[in-house]
């Protein structure tokens, strides 16, 4: 259902339907029963794996690109629905015979004539004074041959009755012609795919594309793009070189021909890339950005500031060019010129870690001020991310004081390690001797630092680390030879439970991993967890169920534990249960059960 306000060049309006609410019925503190979520945004549903298969494919996010919207949530108040709603009110209309019923509920304070028009003639207006969620209703008669409009003060509301006004002639069925197993097809479920982060499943359709066409440019570029991910610059760069071949100004190969010959240290051929990527809109902020970060790294100050302000005439609300500008300008001692950067920065996103940290390098803020900043619930990774962005801009020098002031963290004494030469001993001494308990390494930038440790040092932990990034980039074979290699060494229950899930395939492994790690902590709950679910999985019904009891009243809070014993007692009875046998009088338990196809009890 879609509505508008009917002046040219106001918001268009469209409504749908959650169905979250539906099955959040019995976890609401009111008992009215059941109720929906109506949706308004720049989507029209919130898409799916199904939504491949429809005209509402995922969006996916540009890169560099910067948006701003607003998020407006409201309940509806005894108005019996809504055909239409702003920030100010919302408005529902029922029909009644010659009668119209007309319900408004603000939603913040009113003060504003209310006017319904019958054609062009006004056949009401009223004064409309309201408190936020306060209503007013009225009956108004209406020539039911003619449409109607509602309209509160100057256009903060409006509805048409005219359906031609409100429907929007647009596909809601895919187009029957339209063939999944062509070239295209293939293509279209990869990008799809790619786009909900299904990089392997995505992979595989790429190369399914290219079979049937291998000159198929787009699934060139993105299967490019995809080795470009897994850390693998050279196929990147190589499978591009044949998309160039079709087309040199194709933009989107441009823009990866870019990002893969910067990595490989060819500067002049990711600048060439960049620059023709910049004649597209799609990719021209994004290009001046990388333009700008080269130049800021080879110390071309003026031409980093020339290229940020590039990407922001094209984009007023990038960041990143925001950030630029303000190294630039403190790199060439334009004090004032930075601080305006800054500010400017602040006002797009005060939650910046960069424009505090920046602010401190001006002696505007304080240490304890800039680390009091972060408070997120792993603050480490935004220290890792701000330090991370002044490296790769050629700005060691303060990517090693924002580590310094980081709390203690494996990856953080890496990187200082590579950033201090002088002190690199102790750095890597830190590093090793630090427990693994929540650390979680993803970063390609942190696989070059453990690809040279793990050559240089006998070390579990750089081993471990690095696999965990091979396997977040899909490099799911690289990352089960580091993991095997670590062999026994290892005292460590995350990492033990971390092989488990990586060798689910193999139950061997699995059944050797959580065993070692049961053994170093036999009061973990997600240790007895994973013991649970091989048992299930392997018909082990006594142990199961004896140690998924345990660990249930252990640990009442974790519902994972409570759906284990309930799964173990449907285990160990066949599929019958005698709750009274085995759960204490007065505990309150809900079990679904799946139909059986056979007998459908």
């Amino acid at each position: 259902l879609v509505s508008y306000d009917d002046k040219p060049g106001k918001k268009l309006w469209i409504w749908g339907l959650s169905r979250q609410g539906m099955i959040w019925e019995d976890l609401l503190t009111d008992n009215d029963g059941q109720y929906i979520e109506f949706q308004a945004g720049k989507l029209f549903n919130q898409a799916a794996y199904s939504s491949t298969f429809t005209p509402f494919k995922h969006k996916e996010f540009q890169a560099y690109d910067a948006d701003i919207m607003n998020e407006t949530w409201f309940p509806l108040v005894k108005t019996g629905g809504m055909v239409a709603a702003s920030e100010f009110a919302v408005l529902n209309v029922e029909e009644k015979g010659s009668k119209i019923q007309v319900k408004i509920s603000a939603l913040q304070k009113l003060d504003d004539e209310l006017i319904i028009r019958s054609g062009e003639k006004i056949i009401w207006c009223k004064r409309i004074m309201l408190s936020p969620l306060q209503l007013d209703s009225l009956q108004v008669e209406i020539d039911r041959d003619q449409d109607y409009s509602i309209e509160l003060g100057d256009s903060k509301l409006g509805y048409n009755s005219s359906i031609k006004e409100r429907i929007v002639d647009r596909p809601i069925e895919l187009n029957s012609e339209f063939d999944w197993n062509s070239a295209y097809g293939l293509y279209i479920i990869g990008l799809e795919l790619e786009k909900q982060r299904r990089y392997i499943e995505a992979m595989s359709f790429y190369d399914n594309c290219l079979e049937k066409e291998k000159s198929f440019a787009p699934a060139i570029n993105r299967k490019a793009l995809l080795q470009y991910r897994r850390m693998d610059f050279k196929s990147a760069k190589s499978l591009i070189l044949k998309s160039l071949a079709i087309d040199t100004y194709d933009p989107e190969a441009n823009y990866i021909y870019g990002l893969s010959s910067y990595k490989l240290g060819k500067t002049a051929e990711a600048k060439s890339g960049f620059s023709i990527a910049a004649a597209s809109v799609k990719y021209r902020t994004a290009s001046y950005i990388q333009l700008a970060g080269i130049f800021l790294q080879e110390k071309n100050y003026q031409e980093a500031i020339n290229y940020a302000h590039k990407a922001i005439s094209y984009n007023k609300y990038n960041v990143s060019a925001y950030e630029i500008l303000a190294i630039g300008y403190r790199k060439t001692n334009q004090k004032e010129r930075a601080i305006k950067a800054l500010k400017d920065l602040s006002e797009l996103d005060p939650t910046l870690h960069f424009a505090s940290f920046e602010n401190y390098l001006w002696d505007a803020m304080s240490k304890e001020d800039f680390q009091a900043s972060f408070y997120n619930e792993l603050p480490i990774e935004s220290y890792l991310e701000l330090a991370i962005f002044y490296h790769k801009l050629g700005c060691d020098n303060e990517a090693m004081e924002v580590l310094s002031l980081a709390p203690e963290n494996p990856i953080v004494s890496l990187w200082m390690a590579k950033l201090d030469k002088k002190n690199q001993a102790s750095h890597l001494n830190r590093a090793m001797n630090i427990p693994v308990n929540m650390t979680f390494p993803y970063r390609e930038e942190t696989a070059g630092i453990l690809k040279d440790m793990v050559k240089e040092y006998e070390s579990w932990k750089f081993k471990y680390y690095l696999a965990l990034i091979y396997w977040h980039k899909g490099l799911t074979n690289k990352a089960k030879t580091l993991f095997m290699e670590c062999g026994s060494a290892p005292a460590s229950v995350p990492f033990y439970l971390a092989k488990a899930k990586l060798f689910k395939d193999e139950p061997a492994i699995v059944f050797e991993s959580i065993t070692k790690a049961r053994d170093l902590d036999k009061n973990d709950w997600r240790t007895a967890l994973a013991v649970i679910e091989y048992y299930l999985v392997h018909n082990r019904a006594k142990e199961t169920l004896s140690l998924a009891k345990e660990f249930s009243s252990k640990y009442p809070e974790k519902p994972a534990l409570g759906l284990s014993y309930v799964k173990a007692i449907i285990e160990r009875h066949g599929g019958k249960i005698t709750l009274e046998s085995e759960l204490n009088k007065g505990t309150k338990f809900i079990i679904y059960l799946p139909l059986n196809n056979k007998t459908n009890n």
